[in-house]
């Protein structure tokens, strides 16, 4: 009685769902019947994949090893294998989303449909609520992961973890380069291409200047592109023409005397050290005392001298936890990936291939697992800021945890 009512359920999950195919079934079981097919597990850990990108290995038992003949679903969705096996399946995630995706494979002649709850996460997404008509200059995150965007109305708008916004500030200037959180959660900002670093307090508000800069260093005009805090509270700023400069805990601007005459895009502290990363080029110089005094410099990074990534233009850097490089970018071609990682060995790769729309002009790690990209176009359709996984923690903001 008991394997009849098996037979009966059986029946029901096949022929109740479209989905799933019609399979040969054997009653009553003979030497005929095949053995009943089992998941005993998927990799990568649930943890760590994304529905429509990540490849999964499904290790079980009685899989056909017939290259047709395992009827493999995903979420309902079917999938097709690259590999098969008796005893391992490979498959590339479909687009399905959820903490609970049913992961099914049915066999020809098999009396149960093994089966395997998964989850799928989703590796991007729009973030902020932006839309078409939004121009989101450069953006900025505090300690408590409210997202701050200067917007193209010279507003600076706080948008908190559930997606909703209010005005926190105003600007006297159309566009801040850069954006970031310092000491006593002042969020401080540079004009594009200008010499004067501001200030919004805590209650937000209008913008205040902070420090000004010279006209000039060696005869090459001042223009500030980018800045970062290190752990005493230093600021290290710099942009085209006029090199790098450092403000100290005093408040004195001080020139370093280094960069005159280059191009300085992108300016992050990480490990004891600034980068300063060029249109193509990443330098970096260690920071050796508390007065934000620097060593000679040391390359990093020339996407010139790559062959693959040569096209890209650098827009923006941040660092994960364990020292690998994000590298934000303009690839100057529509198809190519914006996003460049380069490992603490030196080697550099994609990001994520062919899951991002380019460009990626700031890239913020928030203060969990997710990089926010400022996604800024011509094209009001691929304006957005977007919210991607990155499975892991990013380096410290020291700005952001005073």
């Amino acid at each position: 009685m008991r394997m009849v009512f098996q037979i009966i359920i059986l029946f029901f999950v096949i022929f109740s769902c479209e989905k799933y195919p019609t399979v040969d079934t054997v009653w009553p079981p003979d030497e005929n019947s095949t053995a009943v097919p089992i998941i005993t597990s998927v990799s990568p850990h649930a943890d760590s994949a994304f529905g429509g990108f990540t490849i999964l290995t499904i290790l079980g038992e009685n899989f056909s090893s017939d290259s047709s003949g395992n009827f493999i679903y995903i979420g309902g969705e079917k999938v097709a294998a690259s590999s098969q096996s008796v005893n391992e399946i490979v498959v590339q995630a479909p687009s399905v989303f959820g903490d609970t995706i049913s992961i099914k494979i049915v066999v020809p002649q098999a009396e149960k449909i093994a089966s395997y709850d998964y989850r799928l996460q989703a590796l991007s997404e729009e973030y902020g609520g932006f839309t078409n008509i939004d121009k989101v200059r450069s953006i900025a995150m505090d300690s408590a992961g409210n997202l701050y965007s200067m917007m193209g109305d010279r507003t600076i708008r706080k948008t908190n973890q559930n997606g909703e916004y209010t005005e926190f500030g105003t600007t006297t200037f159309p566009q801040a380069s850069e954006m970031r959180f310092g000491p006593n959660n002042t969020l401080f900002l540079v004009k594009v291409s200008n010499r004067i670093l501001y200030t919004i307090g805590e209650e937000g508000g209008e913008v205040q200047e902070y420090a000004t800069f010279p006209d000039y260093v060696d005869d090459e005009r001042v223009k500030l592109t980018s800045f970062d805090f290190d752990i005493n509270n230093n600021i290290f700023l710099a942009g085209s023409g006029g090199g790098a400069f450092v403000i100290r805990a005093d408040t004195s601007v001080n020139s370093l005397g280094i960069y005159v005459g280059f191009s300085i895009n992108s300016v992050r502290v990480f490990d004891g050290y600034v980068y300063f990363a060029g249109t193509q080029i990443i330098y970096r110089n260690k920071i050796l005392d508390d007065q934000g005094t620097l060593e000679t410099e040391e390359l990093v990074l020339n996407l010139a001298e790559t062959e693959e990534f040569s096209s890209h233009d650098i827009k923006s850097i941040t660092f994960s936890s364990d020292g690998k490089i994000i590298i934000g970018t303009d690839p100057n071609n529509g198809n190519a990936d914006p996003l460049l990682l380069m490992n603490t060995n030196g080697q550099l790769e994609t990001l994520y291939s062919n899951q991002l729309m380019a460009p990626a002009y700031h890239v913020l790690w928030g203060n969990e697992s997710y990089i926010y990209i400022n996604r800024y176009h011509s094209d009001e359709e691929k304006r957005r800021i977007i919210k991607v996984n990155m499975l892991g923690s990013g380096a410290p903001y020291y700005g952001r945890q005073q």
